[in-house]
């Protein structure tokens, strides 16, 4: 890069609070409830600007502006020159941030455990350090925490995969081992990781390897990201290990279908779950080198002053105003990309959601680090002894609703209550995974059945395609998101009913969250249903689809676009019996192939007066009805005489105001109604 070229170095803003009892003072002894953590880091290295602007820090450790840099010429000498925080800086393309985060309180959530390891930063997150370090957050999972275990019942409690690699100890030969001789109540640890492309010498289980496997596993047939993976499994002191491609046989549909329908109790009690999080296939491996000058934290000596230059305009006279706030002693500075991201190769893999949300316990690999997740702590290398991430980062999997604190909170709340929290989390889970990806289409109810497998107990009612009997009809509010890089598209291969979200490839989303205030009122429902059937492919309930319908009872309206056409991709301006309303559709596929009449069945309506219902056309030369798309009023009518001027809330009843409190309730308009089945 020419020195002499790019843009000038804006002023560096210090954003967020430096709290001496909050950061780790490497410089002291600092042991939350007797674990006692010593890292070992070199001093870095920093110019006399990075000087400045740390001396603003040192001085006004509530945070500030300090200046950097003039030049972009001068910022690429102190690069020359041995500055670590410029290299930073340099390297991430963050200018004109940075950050330092709080480390928790001692109170976190290590109880007394009396043990200390000796800790430093290595340049492969595979070495004996940061193994030790990872084997240190299990023992200390296993001895301590009481959230994270999956309590198993009766029938289960001797419970195995059907198969499982025995990988023994260092220098042993790698075998496979069915259930019958796989010791009962045996501890294990299961691999999450990316297939990847289509690679050449890819070696996985199939009817004819199977017997020779038994007897023994060529190192040759493994695949780095494997050959990692037992590394890990006998540094955690666990003799068998499951892989997917390895424990199932592939070229058996009976075989797969039937571990598939397993998934749930292989993650569920698996002793713990590594994650290949930076590899994009399998020969990319668990370890990754790094540099730890820029990936880990810096340590700053705080004990003196940073520079000879003077502090930056107005914060010495704060300083002396607010009193002696000078922080005092090293401390371990990091940069805000650090620590648990969801922008991994992994996490874009529709299959890896479940595995993690049922999983006990977490080990992720990531490319410059070690990070932990279980239902108590969460940590990695830069934060070692817990990360100052809030508590839900996870929105899924350690936050109040998760799948498991909801089953612990199962029997102490009421019925309603259960239900707004399940299916709350329901489509927080729908969300998420729609957005991810398939290496097989014909996957998409599968790779979440095991997720399903959980929630049914708790709702206990019929599972249809990916929704739940219970609530149905406000489930079906569902709609694609048009603001992505990847167009939406319903796949050749049949895999549910057009109503079902698993019917479209492509993100979708739930309305709920959107509906006016936080704890919006439940809506009105306008159909009923009544009748719902989904044709299985076998006798898993979670399982392949092949047909399915619904019969409701509702008032079905033609609509037609403001425009001569529709429109392809976003939404597109209703009319509605041919009057001009605020309804728009929001196809399900941008590009669709439209021929003939377009009909609306509005299925809710809340008592903000939004309105939400189905998109439909009749199936050419019959009496059934597919969905093509969402229609909504999405500008929230919120004022009662709005509302009840509305032209289209008229076609489907009417808002009264009645009772003490003047309280608004929706009378439904029944005029009209037909029985349409949809498909």
């Amino acid at each position: 890069m020419n020195p002499t070229a790019g843009p000038a170095i804006k002023s560096l803003r210090l954003r967020g609070e430096l709290r001496p009892k909050a950061l780790l003072n490497l410089s002291t002894s600092w042991s939350p409830g007797g674990l006692c953590l010593l890292v070992q880091l070199d001093l870095i290295m920093f110019c006399q600007a990075c000087g400045a602007m740390l001396e603003a820090i040192r001085t006004r450790p509530k945070g500030g502006v300090g200046e950097h840099h003039q030049s972009y010429q001068a910022f690429q000498q102190a690069i020359a020159e041995g500055c670590g925080i410029c290299a930073r800086f340099q390297r991430y393309h963050e200018y004109d941030i940075l950050t330092s985060e709080a480390i928790p309180e001692a109170d976190r959530g290590y109880p007394e455990y009396l043990s200390q390891t000796k800790y430093s930063y290595t340049s492969n997150t595979g070495s004996k350090e940061s193994l030790g370090l990872a084997n240190l957050w299990l023992t200390t999972c296993i001895r301590d925490h009481t959230k994270c275990d999956r309590p198993r019942p009766t029938l289960l409690r001797d419970w195995t995969p059907t198969r499982l690699l025995h990988v023994g100890s260092e220098g042993d030969c790698l075998q496979l081992c069915e259930r019958e001789t796989i010791p009962t109540g045996v501890k294990y640890t299961a691999l999450s990781h990316c297939w990847g492309k289509d690679l050449r010498d890819r070696k996985t289980l199939t009817q004819h390897n199977i017997t020779a496997w038994k007897r023994a596993i060529r190192d040759s047939d493994l695949m780095q990201t494997f050959k990692d993976a037992v590394k890990v499994t006998r540094v955690l002191g666990t003799q068998y290990l499951w892989i997917d491609s390895l424990c199932i046989i592939q070229d058996s549909e009976a075989d797969w279908l039937h571990e598939s329908s397993l998934m749930s109790n292989v993650y569920k009690y698996a002793h713990c779950t590594i994650a290949a999080a930076a590899a994009d296939d399998d020969e990319g491996g668990c370890f990754s080198d790094r540099d730890p000058q820029y990936d880990l934290p810096i340590q700053i000596d705080f004990s003196e002053s940073m520079s000879q230059s003077p502090l930056p305009h107005g914060v010495e006279d704060r300083a002396e105003r607010e009193g002696d706030l000078t922080i005092k002693g090293v401390y371990a500075l990091r940069d805000q990309h650090m620590g648990f991201t969801e922008a991994s190769p992994l996490f874009s893999r529709a299959w890896v959601l479940q595995e993690r949300l049922l999983s006990p316990r977490l080990l992720h690999f990531g490319s410059t680090e070690l990070l932990w997740e279980c239902s108590e702590f969460q940590a990695c290398e830069s934060h070692p002894l817990g990360s100052s991430m809030p508590d839900n980062y996870t929105p899924l999997g350690h936050n109040a609703d998760s799948l498991f604190n909801l089953q612990r909170d199962h029997d102490i709340e009421s019925t309603a209550i259960q239900h707004e929290r399940i299916g709350g989390t329901w489509e927080l889970t729908v969300e998420k995974y729609a957005d991810s990806h398939l290496t097989k289409e014909r996957d998409k109810l599968i790779a979440i059945s095991a997720i399903a497998r959980e929630v049914k107990p708790m709702l206990q009612c019929p599972y249809l395609a990916g929704h739940w009997e219970k609530d149905l009809v406000t489930q079906l509010c569902w709609s694609i998101n048009p603001d992505r890089g990847y167009r939406a598209y319903r796949p050749t291969t049949y895999r549910a009913p057009s109503w079902s979200w698993a019917s479209v490839e492509g993100e979708c989303s739930y309305l709920r969250k959107y509906d006016g205030s936080p704890k919006v009122d439940p809506p009105e429902q306008l159909i009923e249903i009544l009748a719902a059937h989904i044709e299985l492919v076998t006798e898993d309930e979670m399982g392949l689809v092949k047909g399915g319908y619904l019969d409701v009872s509702g008032q079905l309206s033609e609509i037609s676009p403001r425009g001569e056409t529709w429109q392809s991709g976003g939404s597109s301006p209703l009319l509605i019996q041919g009057l001009p309303t605020n309804l728009r559709m929001d196809l399900d596929d941008p590009e669709p192939d439209i021929d003939g009449p377009v009909y609306c069945l509005m299925m809710v309506i809340y008592p903000n007066g939004v309105l939400k219902g189905l998109a439909l056309q009749r199936i050419l030369g019959s009496n059934l009805f597919q969905r093509i798309g969402f229609v909504t009023n999405r500008r929230q009518l919120q004022r009662a005489k709005r509302v009840q001027e509305d032209h289209v809330l008229e076609l489907f009843g009417k808002f009264e105001t009645g009772g003490n409190d003047g309280e608004r309730t929706f009378v439904r308009n029944d005029f009209g109604r037909t029985t349409i089945r949809i498909v």
